[in-house]
């Protein structure tokens, strides 16, 4: 009878055991969550390709000739905000003057504006973009090209050479002091950044509805 209940007893430890175990292996840890993250950027990726001229507003230039420039938005501003999605375009033949908005995107609740870092004549178009998740935001998914009015006047006032690694720097450094301002949650703002120096892509999703209004204003317009 003894043994019977020795039995019993070791039976039933080998089953809690087995099921705490279980368990504890279902909830994730901290460093669970960094490994199942999304994907991170950092200032060290390449989102400021060498051949382009970036504004403060997180679009860029690229000359293609003398007289007609292609504008874009940067990489750093769609990984910051994760999926973009064009909803227009300025038509061709509009004059635009530096600071005009010249796309806009739906973004979760609300509509974001991105601006023109030059001035002059939309010449050409990119209608395939509207609509469809920018992926190629340097090649494929460009947006407008614009025939400039000064061509010199206007490239020179945009950021270029090695001023671009500097200012990105800052850009970093100003987009995690507006997540740590506008998150719902601290720290899952700190999960994003856990190595100091890396952003999850699409954070600005975590923050607030009116933080996403002081991310046009702080990181689009000039």
């Amino acid at each position: 009878m003894v043994i019977i209940f020795l039995i019993l007893t070791i039976a039933l430890a080998i089953t809690i055991d087995y099921l705490f175990i279980k368990k504890k292996a279902n909830v994730p840890s901290t460093s669970d969550i960094n490994i199942v993250s999304p994907l991170v950027f950092s200032k060290r990726d390449k989102l400021f390709p060498e051949g382009f001229l970036y504004s403060k507003g997180h679009t860029w230039a690229r000359t293609i000739d003398e007289s007609r420039v292609k504008i874009g938005i940067d990489d750093f501003v769609i990984k910051a905000l994760g999926k973009v999605k064009l909803d227009s375009i300025v038509k061709t033949g509009t004059s635009i003057r530096k600071g005009d908005v010249i796309f806009s995107a739906h973004y979760e609740n609300s509509s974001i504006n991105f601006r023109s870092p030059i001035e002059g004549i939309v010449n050409q178009v990119n209608a395939d973009v509207i609509g469809r998740t920018i992926r190629d935001p340097y090649e494929k998914d460009w947006g407008v090209v614009i025939r400039p009015s000064n061509l010199q006047e206007n490239l020179t006032a945009l950021i270029s050479g090695k001023e671009v690694m500097h200012w990105m720097k800052g850009e970093f450094k100003r987009l995690k002091n507006l997540l740590a301002d506008n998150s719902y949650t601290p720290e899952l703002v700190g999960v994003t950044m856990y190595d100091g120096g890396n952003i999850v892509e699409g954070a600005v999703s975590y923050i607030k509805e009116d933080g996403l209004k002081d991310f046009e204003e702080q990181f689009l317009k000039f």
